[in-house]
């Protein structure tokens, strides 16, 4: 074990006796091992303690993620929090848990850790303490440069205003790089206030906003992220919407152009959808991808898209004895400037 600098897990199902000996084992005695990925129902099986207790005495670890399958889940052990809350090697955290209390016993630790620069929750609870906790991260912590929240899919419903905790200490915040963010986990009047503050700061040079459908294994969080523009804010990777997002995603292309935040926002590739397409001229989208248009829809949208200077990336799938398609497309590829990936 002594070599094992990454080191992957992934059971479904395991005895504590048989699995977390050999697990914990390397946590105490490799000077090596750098990165480890678990994957199982870590709780159900009483692996969490006897894992946290072994990584308390390693001091070499820079990532961690961390993928709790348990459906049911005890109390977290005081492990959890003494761990993050003291590991100074750890740089990369994504904790990906249904447990409450397992939640706020990361948060807990990370609010005390102070070398974790890059932070992912994904299957994040919502409740009134843990979202209390990020916002309190959001105001004391001078560390983390790049965090993402994800939740269950399809999403839990805004409690009131719950998340309008976090506006006032993103805002104040003065190291956060990046953020990611679903795409309804804010009320339209307080994404209102907050994209003109968004312009007017400098170390934010990126908002992540995704559906609740997102793919929590997006890695754009991860380390060494791709150069970005000083005139990115905001970008919405891959968009496969809820149905009842998509009145959400219009106003806030419409609420974008208002605030006169267009070109300093990417909503990363949006999926052409029937009767849509004036959207993308939103400059905020990097691509579109054409998997679902009908054929009237698609030959319109080609046409269009000359007049969209500010797309990178296009995914369509062209019969080439269709003519007029291939017409259209040779038209957009003399005329794009911008096109990186077709």
């Amino acid at each position: 074990w002594t070599g094992v600098e990454n080191l992957h897990v992934k059971c479904l199902t395991f005895s504590q006796d048989i699995f977390a000996a050999p697990l914990c084992v390397p946590q105490e005695t490799s000077i090596c091992l750098h990165s480890l990925h678990i994957t199982g129902e870590l709780a159900k099986y009483g692996i969490l303690d006897p894992l946290f207790t072994a990584l308390l005495r390693n001091a070499t670890l820079k990532e961690l993620h961390l993928r709790d399958l348990s459906l049911n889940c005890d109390a977290a052990p005081e492990s959890v929090k003494e761990y993050f809350g003291s590991a100074d090697s750890l740089g990369v955290l994504s904790v990906s848990t249904r447990s409450r209390s397992m939640q706020t016993a990361v948060l807990e630790g990370v609010l005390e850790n102070e070398s974790i620069e890059r932070l992912s929750l994904e299957l994040f609870g919502g409740s009134r303490e843990i979202t209390a906790l990020v916002s309190q991260i959001f105001y004391t912590n001078r560390v983390i440069r790049i965090l993402r929240i994800w939740w269950l899919c399809p999403a839990p419903p805004v409690l009131d205003s719950v998340y309008d905790c976090w506006v006032l200490p993103l805002v104040e915040n003065d190291t956060l790089e990046e953020l990611g963010l679903p795409l309804n986990v804010l009320r339209s009047e307080t994404w209102s206030a907050f994209f003109p503050a968004l312009l007017a700061k400098e170390n934010l040079k990126m908002v992540h906003i995704f559906s609740s459908y997102h793919d929590p294994s997006l890695d754009w969080w991860r380390p060494a992220p791709k150069r970005i523009g000083s005139e990115e804010k905001v970008s919405l990777g891959s968009l496969t919407l809820w149905e009842e997002e998509i009145e959400i995603l219009d106003w806030l292309c419409a609420e974008l152009k208002r605030c006169g935040c267009g070109d300093k926002v990417s909503l990363g590739l949006s999926i052409l959808r029937e009767g849509k397409i004036e959207i993308l001229e939103c400059k905020a989208f990097s691509g579109v991808e054409f998997s679902i248009a009908e054929y009237d829809c698609m030959l319109a949208a080609l046409v269009w898209l000359p007049n969209c200077q500010h797309l990178k990336i296009v995914d369509i799938s062209i019969d080439t004895d269709d003519m007029t398609l291939c017409l259209a497309m040779a038209e957009f590829l003399r005329s794009t400037r911008t096109l990186e990936k077709l």
